[in-house]
C-alpha cells in the first residue's frame, strides 16, 4: 500500500497532538513523555511565566507546542504543532521547517509566510501555546546535584532551586544573601556557596560566569538570564577566610562575598547596601594584608577601586553619627524620633514629641541607655556563625565579656549573683531630669535612648502590712503616717514604714512624701506559704552558720594570740637565761 505524503503528515500530527494531549493532562508530571533523568523533576512544573514570551530572546527547541489557527468564524480551524525531537515544526499543507535554535520571531515570520501563501483568501496566525520542558544538568554546591527538568522559560536561579528537594525545603536551604550558611553538599565546614561565579556552560561549549547575589540585591535579570537545551550549571564554593572579601560598616546586608575576575570596590558595595550605594555611602575604607595596607577612599573612585581576596571593607555612611531616639510616656507624641548622636539634645527630643503631657512626672522621668548588652545576646553576636561581621555589640568595659560572673571579687554566692543581675540590667542615665530641666542644662542623646516619663496619677499607693492596701488621693506636705492611716492603719506584725522614691527607688523612714512615691509597712519575718517558710527557714539557718563561722573565726584568732604570746614569753625566758649563763661564767 502506498501512502501519500499528505497523509502520512496528518498521520504523524494526529501522533505529536495525541501526545501532546496526553501531556497536559497531568501536571504533575506522572505519565508525561519519558524524559531520561538522573535527579528530580521538582519544581519544573512550579515556574510560572514572567508575563508574554520575548520573541526576540526566546530560542524555539524540540517539545515546543504552537497553536495554529486558519480562517474565521464558524469555519475556523485550530491545531496545535509540536516541535519534533530533530528540531522540525511540521504544518499540514504548509511544510516543515527547521526551528531548533531560533528565535521565536524567525520562526513565526516564516511559519505565517508559508500559511499565507498556502491560504491566500484566509486569515492565518502561529503562536507559541506552550513553553518546552527540558533537562539541565545542576552539579556543585546544592543538595540534590544531577539532571533536572526546567520549563523553557527559566532562569539559572530556577535551576538552583529546582536542585533542592521541594517536599523538604527548610528556609535555611532558599537561596539568600546570607553567605555563611553552609550548603548542604559540601563536607568543609569553612566553604560556602560561591554565589557571584555561578557558571554556566552551554551545549556550543560556551560559557559564562553569572552572578545570582548581583541579581538577589539588584532584581535585574542580566544576571539572571534564561536557561538553554542541556545547560550545565555549577553552583562553585568559596573558603571565606582565605578567598573572601569582608564587608563590614553602614550597609544593611554585611558578610563576606566571593570575589569575580576584575572585582571592585563598588560592586561589593553595591551588593551589600542592597543596591542603595550612591544614596547611602560617602566612602569606604580597605584594610590589605593583616592591617599593613590601610586605604581610605571616596565613593566616586570605588569602579576604579580592584579589589583582591582578603580585603577588609568598611563603609562609611553619609551620616554615620545618625540614630534614633524614642519618647515614652506622657508626652504629647509620644514614639521614636531621628537624632545625631552626640549633638541631639533632650530638650530637642521633647521639642520633637510635643512637650510634656499635663499629666507627667517629671520627677520620675528616667533615661534607658543601652550601652551594656546581654550576656546571651553578646556571646551570639562575637561568636555566633549567623552574625559573623555584623554591626558590633556596644560593650563598656564592665560587660559580660570582661567580668565574667565576679569570680576576682570575693563575694559569697548570693552576692555574686545580685552582681550580675544588676550587671546587666539596662542602664539609666544617671542624671535628675526634673532639675535638668529646670535649670536648662541640656543632655545629650545618643542613639537607643529611651526617655520615659511616667504619668502623674494624683495617688500614692500604700502597701505592705496595712489594713486595706490601695491608693490614696495625694496631698503635699503629709507624713508616711497619714497614709498609713488613711487604708486604716498597720496591721498585726507591722514593723517599720518605709517611703519609696518614685525618682530614684530608695527607701527612706520618715520624711514626707512627694508626688509619685509609694509608702511601703514592712512586717516581721513570719511565712505565709510553705515555700516563704523554708526560705526564711533557709534563710535563718544562713544567719547561724554565718553567726557560728565568726565566733569560730574569734575563737581562732583568740587562740592564735595566746600561742603567740606563750611563744613570745617562753623566747624571752630562753634568752634570758643565756644571758645569766654567760655573765655566771665571765665571774
Amino acid at each position: 500500500m502506498v501512502f501519500s505524503p499528505r497523509i502520512l503528515a496528518l498521520a504523524l500530527l494526529a501522533c505529536l497532538v495525541a501526545s501532546g494531549a496526553h501531556a497536559q493532562s497531568n501536571p504533575f508530571g506522572t505519565g508525561l513523555p519519558s524524559i531520561p533523568r538522573t535527579g528530580s523533576i521538582n519544581g519544573a512544573d512550579d515556574i510560572a511565566l514572567e508575563g508574554s514570551v520575548d520573541e526576540t530572546e526566546y530560542l524555539v527547541g524540540p517539545g515546543d507546542t504552537f497553536l495554529v489557527a486558519i480562517g474565521g468564524g464558524s469555519a475556523a480551524r485550530q491545531f496545535t504543532a509540536v516541535v519534533t525531537a530533530d528540531g522540525r515544526l511540521v504544518i499540514p499543507e504548509a511544510g516543515t521547517f527547521n526551528v531548533a535554535g531560533r528565535t521565536l520571531e524567525s520562526v513565526r515570520r516564516q511559519s505565517e509566510a508559508a500559511l499565507g501563501r498556502r491560504y491566500t483568501n484566509v486569515t492565518t496566525a502561529i503562536a507559541l501555546a506552550s513553553p518546552r520542558r527540558f533537562s539541565v544538568h545542576v552539579t556543585g554546591a546544592v543538595p540534590e546535584p544531577g539532571r533536572h527538568a526546567v520549563r523553557a522559560a527559566a532562569r539559572v536561579e530556577d535551576a538552583l532551586m529546582v536542585a533542592r528537594p521541594a517536599t523538604a525545603m527548610r528556609d535555611s536551604d532558599r537561596l539568600t544573601l546570607d553567605t555563611y550558611r553552609q550548603p548542604v553538599s559540601t563536607t568543609r565546614r569553612e566553604a560556602r556557596p560561591a554565589y557571584r561565579n555561578v557558571t554556566v556552560r552551554h551545549t556550543d561549549g560556551t560559557e559564562s560566569r553569572i552572578d545570582i547575589a548581583r541579581y538577589l540585591v539588584t532584581g535585574d535579570t542580566r544576571y539572571n538570564p534564561y536557561l538553554q537545551d542541556g545547560d550545565a550549571v555549577h553552583l562553585p564554593t568559596f573558603d571565606p577566610s582565605r578567598e573572601g572579601v569582608f564587608v563590614s560598616g553602614d550597609v544593611p546586608y554585611r558578610g563576606v562575598y566571593d570575589t569575580r575576575p576584575g572585582d571592585t570596590a563598588l560592586a561589593l558595595l553595591t551588593l551589600a547596601s542592597g543596591d542603595r550605594a550612591e544614596s547611602t555611602i560617602r566612602a569606604f575604607r580597605v584594610t590589605r594584608m593583616g592591617g599593613r595596607d590601610v586605604t581610605d577612599v571616596p565613593l566616586a573612585e570605588a569602579a576604579a577601586f580592584q579589589v583582591q581576596p582578603r580585603d577588609q571593607i568598611y563603609a562609611i555612611g553619609l551620616a554615620p553619627e545618625a540614630g534614633t531616639a524614642t519618647a515614652l510616656g506622657s508626652v504629647r507624641y509620644p514614639g521614636t524620633y531621628p537624632i545625631t548622636s552626640g549633638v541631639t539634645t533632650l530638650r530637642s527630643l521633647l521639642d520633637m514629641a510635643g512637650g510634656l503631657a499635663d499629666d507627667a512626672l517629671v520627677r520620675g522621668a528616667y533615661i534607658e541607655r543601652s550601652a551594656q548588652s546581654e550576656p546571651e545576646a553578646v556571646r551570639a553576636e562575637v561568636s555566633g556563625e549567623e552574625s559573623l561581621l555584623s554591626a558590633a555589640p556596644r560593650l563598656s568595659r564592665l560587660d559580660s565579656l570582661s567580668l565574667g560572673i565576679g569570680r576576682l571579687s570575693g563575694l559569697d554566692f548570693v552576692s555574686r549573683r545580685l552582681f550580675v543581675q544588676e550587671t546587666f540590667r539596662t542602664p539609666r542615665l544617671s542624671v535628675d531630669l526634673a532639675d535638668a530641666l529646670a535649670s536648662g542644662d541640656d543632655i545629650a542623646l545618643e542613639d537607643g535612648d529611651r526617655l520615659v516619663v511616667p504619668e502623674d496619677f494624683g495617688l500614692v499607693r500604700v502597701y505592705g502590712q496595712v489594713v486595706r492596701p490601695g491608693y490614696v488621693p495625694y496631698s503635699p506636705g503629709l507624713a508616711p503616717e497619714a497614709y498609713v492611716q488613711a487604708v486604716g492603719g498597720v496591721a498585726p506584725s507591722a514593723t517599720d514604714v518605709y517611703v519609696v522614691d518614685a525618682a530614684t527607688g530608695l527607701f527612706a523612714s520618715g520624711g514626707l512624701v512627694r508626688e509619685g512615691d509609694a509608702v511601703y509597712v514592712d512586717r516581721e519575718p513570719t511565712a505565709d506559704t510553705a515555700q516563704l517558710e523554708s526560705l526564711a527557714l533557709q534563710n535563718r539557718q544562713l544567719a547561724l552558720q554565718t553567726e557560728q563561722i565568726q565566733i569560730q573565726d574569734r575563737q581562732l584568732r583568740q587562740q592564735g594570740r595566746f600561742q603567740l604570746y606563750q611563744t613570745i614569753i617562753s623566747t624571752v625566758g630562753a634568752v634570758a637565761t643565756v644571758i645569766f649563763a654567760v655573765e655566771a661564767l665571765r665571774n
